[in-house]
């Protein structure tokens, strides 16, 4: 109830009672009876109103008013001094309770010098009444009120007056304290009391900041003292009922650090061997026993594991005392038969028992557990601290910001001379993460050593000896059965994020202003041992891919055989070229093939594919004027797309053509030729090759008009196309009459077909003195009929911009087997280089005596084609190369039957949920271990949230 509104009556009457007892007048017992009862009634209304709570403001209100007047506190104290009336003091004690409440009690201790003469007389009237005294709530009370006289012996510094004259002249307020301390084992109901006591007794002797300022003397704690309360705290953490651990372990915890500190402080001002002695003989005859019955409840797994963590955090506490006394002792008064390191060691398996109990904690409590394996490795157990995994756990040491110890000294006892790393400690280093845990030790001696020079170079040494041999062992089991792997171990260092802050530091100049954080001082002898290990892993790395690279030419060689084959199939399925593509004789056919020193040659006389462009009329090609002339039954036409079409030919007779298509290259039929003219190849100022090359296609427009039986390519082909001799390709539809009409839209540009650069498959074509026609166009037998005159060529015409072009586009890779190929259209020819247009038509004019007009080298355009299919499969060959390659990295991942991390167990793990089989059964609990945002795949670096064991 925080509300100030109360019912009028259940208020007390409080003025009265305070003005009553207030009374510097001597008070009759009624009087002193009601006033006292009036004040009860107040506390009662306190307790109704949640006394663990907060208080209400009136209570506050008049609370402050009683800590304000001496005459009432000290009338109140009397009452609750006085032994030999138990109403009264009962009545006092509920009164002083209220003002021992914690929101109220620094109220109190501002006014607790108004409760008796002194502080020492307080004291002592406090001793007398504890000894007398068996009520729960007077007991309470009575170590609340000593409390209080040594929080403001603290604030006032004055230990004389509390801390020393409780300890030197009344001890037994220390005994009786101690007795209501070692009831809280079996304490389920009233916790006060004890509770009360061990809160004292922190006060009295804490050196914790929590307990208030320090007092001027460190007094240590009575051998009696400390060893009962020891014993308090280890029943505590070892009870065999949970909610005994749970409701008192806090409180436990308490008494055994305050223990151990105490331990510490009087190890460090011993003032003769004697006194060290003496402490060894105390702690040997009370302490040693209980490693026995600590290490068979760490050792059992069919118990609690709350009940393991309990013992497992009290054996760190004893061997936590033991080493406190090693500066001054010596390690080998603890390797004695009697000592504590025997008595654990009898005990078998404790160690992994305790390892794993240490790692995977109930209660999450912030303990750090390093003195087990410290003193175990001091008195000569190394091995048995490696194998049982005591390493893993030293990785708290980081995390703990109130131990005094050094953790550089720690690591550097635990894991040993390097030059005593052999390969299996090493292994175990390794899997358990000791890489990782020297640079960060390294780092923080550098930062929080700074003024002590001497103890970061001894660490550095260390370090440096310790990472180099971990390196090596790296290094030697990375290459086992003759494959060269990459090193866990450098990869672990090299990306830690502590050893990038330390070489970051190194490399960056020391800061000017003094306000500044300075520049921390990494040893030069770890920089360069960090880039020591970073150039080993570069070489690794060059060498692995130098690896790699030696087995690329007989991975080449089979692969180019096996897409000779499958290029040749695809010859065989696709069909022929396209209409606007001219095509060799069948004796060409058989002198090219697609072999390997071929297709060097051609490289060698043909860099690389020019652009394409529409192809020009090859007198190799379908004449209209000849058709004019001949007649037939049928003619099939190959269009640009590669359809077949046909069509009736003259009635007259002469000459029939069965065009079509088929597997191979396209084969045109050639009439007898007639006489031809060489053809003329004006220069266009502007760098563009004539239009002169279209005149056989105007003819044979205006032939094919006449008898409107001749088809020809669709408006959207570059050009005229030619026919070839074969098989109609299943599925192909004829496209009517209206190829008639198509052929002739073409055939009416020949100024846009000029314009272009010349075409990839026409650029490098031979001369058509080579033709695929027995002895060439020259040695053929005149035509027994005169040729029409040619017409003469049109004027150049600009681009109809509403006429369709055809998007300039590179050859796919489906026409190796021919099929259709598109040039560049008339509109893109303004990004045409002017010198690769003369350079054509300087070749055209070279060779132009005794051609046709318009004539395309066929043998060139077959090579350029190759040389097209060339690049496209060596392009195929490297991309198969590489998946190649990346599936039997793959493969030999899934074969590899070693752990990714220590490289020297089998795996046995698979993480979830990525489903990566890479660890072994060691590794993986190493890994599940870490909290939960550092469980990363080794691999691919995914949170890891559980694993599952694989039986091979």
């Amino acid at each position: 109830m925080t509300d100030d509104r109360r019912p009028s009556s259940r208020r007390p009457d409080v003025n009265g009672a305070i003005a009553a007892l207030s009374s510097p007048d001597q008070l009759s017992e009624d009087a002193l009876d009601t006033s006292l009862g009036t004040l009860v009634s107040l506390a009662d209304a306190v307790k109704s109103a949640g006394a663990d709570g907060e208080v209400p403001r009136w209570v506050q209100q008049t609370a402050q008013r009683l800590c304000k007047n001496k005459g009432l506190l000290r009338r109140v104290s009397s009452a609750f001094t006085d032994v030999g009336h138990k109403t009264r003091q009962d009545w006092a004690a509920r009164v002083l309770h209220l003002l021992c409440h914690p929101h109220l009690e620094p109220l109190l201790v501002g006014a607790v010098s108004s409760l008796s003469e002194s502080l020492q007389s307080l004291i002592a009237s406090l001793d007398t009444l504890l000894v007398d005294t068996a009520d729960d709530l007077v007991g309470a009370v009575a170590f609340a009120l000593l409390r209080v006289v040594m929080v403001r012996g603290r604030q006032a510094r004055n230990a004389t007056d509390s801390q020393l004259f409780l300890v030197q002249h009344h001890p037994d307020i220390l005994h009786r304290a101690v007795e209501w301390a070692e009831t809280i084992p079996e304490q389920t109901t009233s916790p006060g009391p004890p509770k009360a006591a061990l809160v004292f007794l922190i006060s009295a002797f804490g050196k914790l900041p929590g307990d208030g300022p320090p007092f001027p003397t460190r007094l240590t704690l009575p051998d009696f003292l400390w060893v009962r309360l020891s014993s308090v705290g280890l029943r505590v953490m070892t009870h065999t009922k949970p909610e005994i651990r749970d409701k008192w372990g806090e409180v436990a915890r308490r008494i055994l650090w305050l223990v151990g500190e105490d331990l510490r402080c009087a190890a460090s001002t011993f003032s003769s061997h004697a006194d060290c002695v003496a402490f060894l003989e105390v702690l040997q005859q009370n302490i040693y026993g209980l490693v026995d019955p600590l290490a068979e409840v760490v050792a059992c797994s069919d118990g609690d594991a709350g009940l393991r963590e309990g013992a497992a955090m009290c054996l760190e506490w004893i061997f936590g005392c033991c080493i406190a006394f090693s500066h001054a002792a010596g390690w080998e008064c603890f390797a004695s038969d009697d000592g504590p390191v025997q008595r654990l060691m009898r005990v078998p398996a404790v160690l992994r028992k305790w390892t794993a109990t240490v790692k995977n904690p109930v209660s999450h409590d912030e303990i750090v557990h390093k003195s087990v394996p410290l003193l175990l490795a001091a008195c000569g157990h190394r091995d048995a601290v490696y194998a049982g995994g005591c390493t893993s756990t030293l990785a708290g040491v980081l995390e703990d910001s109130s131990d005094n110890s050094r953790e550089d000294f720690v690591l550097m006892h635990v894991l040993g001379d390097p030059t005593d790393l052999t390969d299996e400690r090493a292994k175990i280093a390794v899997r358990d993460g000791a890489p990782a845990l020297v640079c960060q030790v390294a780092l923080r001696c550098i930062k929080g050593y700074a003024d002590r020079p001497k103890v970061v170079n001894t660490f550095v040494d260390f370090a440096v000896d310790t990472l180099r041999t971990l390196v090596s062992y790296g290094s030697r089991v990375s290459s086992r059965r003759g494959a060269l792997r990459s090193n866990s171990v450098t990869r672990a260092i090299l990306q830690h994020e502590d050893l990038k802050t330390m070489r970051a530091a190194g490399g960056q100049p020391a800061r000017r202003k003094g306000h500044q954080q300075q520049q921390l001082a990494v040893p030069q002898e770890l920089l360069d041992l960090f880039d020591e290990i970073e150039t080993a892993a570069n070489e690794r790395a060059e060498k692995l891919i130098a690896d790699l690279a030696d087995d690329q030419p007989a991975n080449a060689g089979s692969s180019t055989k096996r897409g000779k084959k499958k290029s040749k199939d695809n010859k065989r399925n696709k069909g022929a070229i396209g209409t606007h593509e001219a095509a060799p004789s069948s004796a060409d056919c058989g002198d090219i093939d697609v072999d390997p020193e071929e297709r060097e040659d051609t490289a060698e006389r043909s860099p690389g594919p020019s652009p394409p462009s529409p192809p020009r009329h090859s007198c190799s090609s379908y004449s209209p004027s000849a058709a004019s002339a001949a007649s037939g039954p049928s003619v099939s036409v190959v269009d640009g797309s590669g359809r077949q079409q046909r069509g009736t030919g003259d009635s007259s007779g002469g000459v029939v053509m069965s065009l079509g298509v088929g597997r191979g290259l396209g084969v045109p039929i050639l009439p007898p030729p007639a006489v031809i003219q060489p053809p003329s190849f004006p220069v266009v100022s502007t760098g563009v090759a004539s239009a002169s090359s279209a005149g056989p296609s105007a003819t044979s427009s205006a032939a094919a008009g006449g008898s409107g039986q001749q088809e020809g390519p669709h408006e959207g082909d570059d050009g005229g196309g030619f026919i070839t001799v074969g098989r109609k390709k299943r599925g192909g539809k004829g496209t009517g009459g209206n190829a008639q009409q198509q052929q002739t839209n073409i055939a009416d540009k020949p100024v846009e077909n000029s314009r272009v650069f010349p075409s990839s498959s026409e650029s490098t074509r031979p001369s058509s003195s080579q033709s695929s026609v027995s002895g060439g166009p020259h040695n053929a037998p005149a035509l027994p009929f005169p040729l029409p005159p040619r017409p003469a060529a049109p004027p150049p015409q600009p681009p109809n911009r509403h006429t369709y072009t055809p998007t300039p586009t590179p050859a796919p890779s489906s026409s190796r087997g021919g099929s259709d190929e598109q040039g560049l259209a008339p509109s893109a020819a303004g990004g045409s280089s002017s010198s690769t247009l003369e350079r054509a038509v300087e070749v055209e004019g070279r060779g132009g005596h005794g051609r046709c007009d318009g004539e395309v080298s066929e043998l060139d355009a077959l090579r350029q084609q190759l040389e097209a299919m060339r690049l496209e499969k060596e392009a195929i060959l490297k991309q198969n190369e590489a998946i190649k390659r990346e599936n039997e990295r793959l493969q030999e991942e899934r074969e590899s039957t070693e752990c990714d991390v220590c490289m020297a167990e089998k795996k046995s793990i698979v993480l979830i949920p990525c489903r990566h089989f890479c660890l072994c059964g060691a590794c993986a609990a190493a890994l599940m271990s870490k909290p939960v945002d550092q469980r990363l795949c080794p691999r691919c670096r995914q949170a890891t949230t559980a694993t599952r064991h694989v039986y091979l």
